[in-house]
């Protein structure tokens, strides 16, 4: 009888470990734009006039899915052309706040057909104060912590029927 007592509860743990586990992804996945800094890659098609690239055209970054006017905070913005990495301000200019560019007539922009934009960007649910993003970032942590209590618990039978 206490076989099988053991056995049921290695079942059930083993269970509760691989429903778990899947929750902690799943929760990790909806915090991590509250609190960290997304990753994209935008491709531009340069704009040229006959002779030379369309200086006063604003390039938008799409920010992930979709164009949004949230002023979100754009860092580490690299852009490339087919071969090279283009320079800031020889090659372009920008305006990170809102999320644009402007290309230079120059000979890395004008021998290219394309851009390529590699930037992080803040998600339209990125929390702005520090000590939220942190209490956030710790939710998953808290989960884990409290399944790995229940396992331990479970274990050592503090919740068998003889000790309640």
């Amino acid at each position: 009888m206490a076989q099988d007592n053991k056995l049921k509860t290695i079942v059930y743990l083993f269970i509760g470990v691989i429903i778990a586990l899947p929750l902690l992804l799943s929760i990790s996945g909806l915090i991590s734009p509250m609190s960290e800094y997304q990753e994209d890659t935008d491709n531009f098609t340069i704009e040229k006039n006959a002779t030379t690239v369309n200086e006063s055209y604003v390039y938008e970054l799409e920010y992930g899915d979709s164009l949004y006017d949230n002023d979100a905070a754009v860092k580490n913005l690299i852009l490339t052309n087919e071969t090279d990495t283009l320079t800031e301000t020889t090659d372009y200019t920008t305006n990170l706040t809102a999320g644009t560019f402007q290309l230079k007539n120059t000979t890395a922009t004008y021998s290219a057909t394309n851009v390529i934009a590699n930037y992080e960007y803040q998600s339209k649910d990125y929390i702005d104060y520090g000590f939220s993003r942190t209490v956030i970032g710790l939710i998953v942590g808290f989960f884990a912590l409290a399944i790995l209590i229940f396992v331990v618990a479970k274990i050592l039978g503090i919740f068998s029927r003889e000790n309640i």
